[in-house]
């Protein structure tokens, strides 16, 4: 695929192991608050330094019901476990924030990394055409397995104007897109399995700045869900 670049919109394939990033996925717990559809779920925040990436506590999500309009997923605190911690080693995924960061036009010093596995015919944006609740967002597709060629396409509007930026473009595995989530809204077609194949599936690892535990309305929402005992 050509680089596609504008002032919003970035489509790139960081140099990376990419067989190191699929195996990020293994094992991957089952998202237990999606009422629509399956798909699996991981979450870490990052601080960067010159010379490694250090994991961070681990810090629950929390999305308004404005950004996240699913029922019974937006406007609640979800508890998801990090990546594997042998991910702060690795050459590949250090490689591969490297690439995101410079892309993005502002310092960064602590991000989230949100691990995504959408199965079967599910959509892997059930909430449809929407922001994400950060400054800066990357979408890297680390694998599409069993899947026909034409699904899971990728739609990214202009929010002032409307105007597709990126129209229906299927992200190949290593591909990613690396987008101001202020300023644009995006979508993802469902997925089509193909032929008879029983574990149809698309991993991405999405990666967001500022990291999950500083936007809008998290740090006193949160908070109380944990006096309150309820995560």
């Amino acid at each position: 695929m050509e680089k596609t670049t504008t002032r919003l919109v970035e489509i790139t394939r960081p140099d990376v192991d990419l067989a190191e990033l699929q195996r990020t996925f293994d094992g991957i717990p089952r998202d237990p608050y999606l009422k629509v559809g399956v798909r699996h779920r991981t979450q870490s925040r990052f601080r960067y330094e010159p010379d490694r990436l250090v994991l961070l506590d681990r810090v629950d999500l929390y999305q308004s019901s404005d950004i996240n309009p699913l029922e019974q997923y937006g406007g609640i605190v979800r508890t998801y476990p990090d990546m594997p911690a042998w991910v702060q080693t690795s050459p590949a995924f250090r490689a591969f924030i490297d690439h995101w960061l410079s892309l993005v036009p502002v310092p960064v010093t602590e991000f989230s990394a949100h691990q995504i596995r959408t199965v079967g015919d599910g959509s892997p944006v059930p909430e449809g055409r929407h922001r994400d609740g950060y400054e800066y967002v990357a979408v890297f597709v680390a694998k599409r397995h069993g899947i026909t060629d034409d699904c899971a396409r990728t739609t990214v509007w202009d929010a002032a104007t409307e105007e597709r930026i990126v129209d229906e473009v299927v992200l190949r595995d290593g591909e990613m897109v690396t987008f101001d989530d202020r300023l644009v809204l995006h979508d993802v077609s469902p997925l089509v399995p193909s032929g008879e194949v029983t574990d149809a599936y698309r991993d991405v690892i999405i990666l967001t700045f500022p990291d999950h535990s500083k936007t809008l309305e998290h740090g006193k929402v949160v908070a109380e869900s944990q006096k309150g005992g309820s995560s």
